[in-house]
């Protein structure tokens, strides 16, 4: 061992304990490491979404989209970018818009809020939002919202409110003047799910949403 200025060997200060510089910049080697790794996934995803940007133009399916910017698990992240580089999704009328806000609110509370809500240890509250019926009418989510105001559970539920709070105010009939109630839903639901960090039932929720499209022309109903 060597003595050092400012009594220090091997690094370590005799008196406190610490570690001197560089064996501090060591110990951060691995976590440096581990950080540029996820930022590198970042970029890859970001790079992978604004390609297909171009063929997702519903902005309700777009706003839902950008939420899945925190660093998934490899597999997840696998299946993200396999539904990316399939998915297009039209611009759609009003009322399709409409339907794919009102799916997106209703994934927010019975499908992501629960996964959080368990892992603060609400077991009891998450079951009873899975046990509920799809939520399909303004009637609903309104009802849902009153739920959420006698119920304060922390910061999920804040995501999933606000998704049932928007979804509440798309009314009856989907009017064009409505996009920015719909927008609106569909980014608190992915709040819900980047809260969460409920990965695999978000994707599901995208490529259900995916689905819902306008009649075909002609067509007598859905």
């Amino acid at each position: 061992m060597e003595w050092r200025e400012g009594h220090r060997v091997d690094g370590r200060d005799l008196v406190s304990g610490e570690r001197g510089d560089a064996m501090s910049a060591a110990s951060d080697i691995i976590p440096r490491r581990e950080e540029a790794a996820a930022s590198h996934q970042l970029r890859q995803r970001r790079a992978t979404w604004r390609a297909a940007k171009g063929r997702v133009l519903c902005p309700v399916v777009r706003e839902f989209c950008e939420h899945f910017a925190l660093p998934m698990p490899d597999e997840e992240e696998q299946r993200f970018r396999c539904l990316l580089a399939a998915l297009a999704v039209d611009r759609a009328p009003c009322t399709v818009e409409w339907e794919r806000a009102a799916f997106l609110g209703d994934q927010a509370v019975r499908v992501l809020a629960p996964i959080h809500l368990e892992v603060l240890g609400h077991s009891d509250h998450a079951a009873m939002l899975r046990a509920m019926a799809p939520l399909r009418t303004p009637y609903d989510f309104f009802a849902m919202d009153r739920v959420f105001a006698q119920r304060p559970w922390e910061r999920l539920s804040q995501a999933a409110r606000s998704a049932a709070t928007w979804a509440s105010a798309l009314g009856d009939a989907p009017a064009p003047a409505q996009r920015y109630e719909r927008v609106f839903a569909a980014r608190a639901a992915g709040e819900a799910m980047q809260a969460a960090q409920a990965w695999p039932q978000g994707i599901d929720a995208l490529r259900q949403v995916a689905r819902i499209v306008a009649p075909p022309k002609g067509a007598g109903g859905r």
